[in-house]
Parts: C-alpha cells; sequence; structure tokens
C-alpha cells in the first residue's frame, strides 16, 4: 500500500494512514475487505467510493439503482467482488442525506462499520472514504472521525487523490 501525506485538511490525524483513492491505489491494496461509505442522496458515487464501483463494474451502483440498497443510515450490504479486487469482500455502509452528516454521525457509523466486520471475521479492513461533490470538508472529516475512534482497528482509509 503506498500511503498519500496528511494536508493541513486533515492535519493532526497522524495515527491513520491514507492510502490513494484511485485506480492504481486500489490495486495495489490487499486487504482482506472494504469498507465502503456512501450516501443515500450522492449519485454517482464519488471520491474513492467511485473508483471501488468502478473497480467492480458498478455493482454498489446497481444496488442502489434498483432499490437493493438505499444507502441509508445504518443500513449495510455485503459484496462478493467477483475476483475484481482480488479474494476481498466490500462491506457497503449507508450513512443517509449527506446534508444531514456530522462528525458524530461519521463516528458511530465508522464504529458500526468496525464491529459488522469484526463479527465477520474482518480484523483490519480499509475503510474508503465517502465524499459528496456541495461538501468537500466530509472526507476530511471522515479522516478525522477514524482517527478519534479507531485508531490502531484499521489499516488506512482511502481517499480521493484531489486536495491531497
Amino acid at each position: 500500500m503506498t500511503p498519500v501525506e496528511t494536508t493541513p485538511r486533515v492535519e493532526g490525524v497522524l495515527n491513520v494512514a491514507l492510502a490513494r483513492g484511485d485506480l492504481a491505489g486500489l490495486d495495489a491494496l490487499k486487504p482482506e475487505a472494504l469498507a465502503v461509505f456512501c450516501f443515500a442522496d450522492v449519485r454517482p458515487l464519488c471520491g474513492a467510493a467511485g473508483y471501488v464501483d468502478w473497480r467492480v463494474c458498478g455493482a454498489i451502483s446497481h444496488r442502489l439503482e434498483d432499490g437493493q440498497f438505499g444507502a441509508e443510515l445504518g443500513e449495510t450490504l455485503l459484496l462478493p467482488t467477483a475476483g475484481r479486487l482480488g479474494r476481498q469482500r466490500i462491506f457497503v455502509f449507508g450513512l443517509g442525506p449527506s446534508r444531514a452528516c456530522d462528525r458524530a454521525g461519521l463516528r458511530r457509523a465508522c464504529r458500526r462499520a468496525v464491529e459488522v466486520m469484526s463479527r465477520a471475521g474482518v480484523e483490519r479492513p480499509v475503510l474508503v472514504a465517502p465524499a459528496a461533490p456541495h461538501d468537500p470538508e466530509l472526507e476530511p472529516e471522515f479522516v478525522r472521525a477514524v482517527g478519534e475512534e479507531l485508531e490502531g482497528l484499521v489499516e488506512a482509509v482511502l481517499v480521493e487523490l484531489a486536495g491531497h
């Protein structure tokens, strides 16, 4: 995994490894599972989540479009990767509407995701930071939430390259 440097947008979060959330970064990773976080009102998926969705041929988007998954707060989906990301599993966690999201909500969602994945036998997942075009601070807030809540429990956080 190739970490990226933290920037002033996520300054002070030194206990969280950041990884490139582009296709090259995804291909370099070999975690046992990814935790993708997405909002109920952000389509198409953007940021690092969009790259994960692209790598699995739109499997997340298809579930969102056909109503199998609404990305509502607390909703969870487990997707096989069909070999497109090696032997990894993808857990998708809904965050509800993006405008209603705050750091406390992100912290709860991160903690819940790690608990769910731990029960599924995943020891150190890679979390995929959510992004929303109308709020560029959501991704750094997510990184801060992971740093505050999950130090040592995750391998890394995939972040979008823009601004990082």
